[in-house]
C-alpha cells in the first residue's frame, strides 16, 4: 500500500481530458517499476485503451470490456451507415454501460476530430466512474495510467494534418471512381 500512496502522491494531478500530458506513459511504468513488485507493475502495464487484448481483472478489466462494447457499437453503426448488415460486425460485444448511445451520439457528430475529442471525453468519464472510492491503490495508479494514455492520445490530433489526409483520401476515391480528371 505504501508504494501505492509515495507513486499517486508524486504524480501530477490530471485535471481533465482537455490538458497536455504532464509527463509520457514511459516515465509512470518507469517509476512503477522502480516501486511496485512485478505482480502490481504488469496490472499497471497491461492497463491500456486496446479492447483486443486480454482481459486483465478489476478495474482495468472492467474498462477493457466497456471499451470493446464501444468499439463494437462504432463498427455497427458505421456499417449500417455504407448500407451494410451489422450483423457482419468482425467484433461482436455485448453493449455495456451506455456504450450504445455514446456510440450514435458520436456518428452524428460531423467533425471526425471533434467525434474523436467526444469519444476522448467519454473514456475519460468511464476511467473517472470506474476508479471512483480508489485513491491509493492498484486501481486508483491503472485509472491513472488509462488517464494518461488519453491525454496522450489527444495530444496526437492535429487538426490541420487531419484535413490534409482527409483531402488526400477524398481526392483518391474520386479519381478511382471517375469523377476526377
Amino acid at each position: 500500500m505504501s508504494a501505492f500512496h509515495y507513486i499517486l502522491s508524486s504524480l501530477p494531478f490530471l485535471s481533465g481530458p482537455k490538458m497536455p500530458p504532464p509527463l509520457a506513459d514511459s516515465e509512470l511504468l518507469d517509476l512503477c517499476g522502480r516501486f511496485l513488485n512485478p505482480r502490481d507493475y504488469e496490472l499497471v502495464a497491461s492497463s491500456n485503451l486496446s479492447p483486443l487484448e486480454t482481459t486483465v481483472g478489476g478495474m482495468a478489466g472492467e474498462y477493457r470490456l466497456w471499451e470493446s462494447s464501444l468499439c463494437s457499437e462504432l463498427e455497427k453503426l458505421r456499417l449500417v451507415k455504407r448500407g451494410l448488415n451489422a450483423d457482419s460486425a468482425k467484433h461482436k460485444t455485448d453493449s455495456a454501460g451506455g456504450t450504445h448511445q455514446i456510440a450514435v451520439e458520436a456518428m452524428e457528430i460531423s467533425s471526425p476530430l471533434e467525434a474523436e475529442l467526444f469519444l476522448v471525453n467519454q473514456r475519460w468519464l468511464k476511467a473517472d466512474e470506474l476508479s471512483w472510492g480508489h485513491y491509493f491503490d492498484l486501481e486508483a495508479l491503472c485509472a491513472y495510467r488509462l488517464k494518461l494514455l488519453l491525454l496522450e492520445r489527444r495530444a496526437l490530433f492535429n487538426k490541420e494534418k487531419g484535413s490534409t489526409a482527409y483531402q488526400n483520401i477524398y481526392t483518391r476515391v474520386l479519381e478511382a471512381s471517375g469523377e476526377m480528371k
